[in-house]
């Protein structure tokens, strides 16, 4: 798994978490989203010394200006740190346990990492 799937994984589960699920499948949930939560701080701290290194400034609104001269390098550097392989141990979920719960395509294709079709 790399770094992106565990950001994509935190949006995914995030929207799970509060919703009405048999107790075994609301309890994997929840420990997925309790080790990505955890993976995600790590990444994020390294996030931010990655735009620091390279940030101009702030804008008032919260987002950040990269210096021109190395916007590519930025995007190159922040590309790799997206890439990189993290093992963080996680339950699959099965497409069936999610039957009983709306789920739009963006959450499945989110979680598509630990979704498994069931097997016939």
């Amino acid at each position: 798994m790399i770094i992106q799937n565990v950001f994509d994984l935190e949006d995914g589960l995030r929207s799970l978490v509060d919703k009405e699920l048999p107790i075994p499948v609301a309890f994997k949930i929840q420990k997925n989203h309790a080790k990505v939560v955890d993976e995600l701080k790590i990444a994020n701290e390294l996030r931010k010394k990655l735009i620091n290194k390279y940030k101009e400034s702030e804008t008032d609104d919260g987002n950040v200006v990269i210096k021109k001269d190395k916007v590519e390098i930025f995007n190159k550097e922040y590309d790799e740190f997206l890439q990189q392989e993290t093992d963080v141990q996680l339950s699959d979920i099965k497409l069936s346990e999610l039957k009983s719960i709306a789920v739009t395509p963006r959450t499945l294709s989110l979680l598509s990492t630990i979704l498994k079709e069931d097997e016939s």
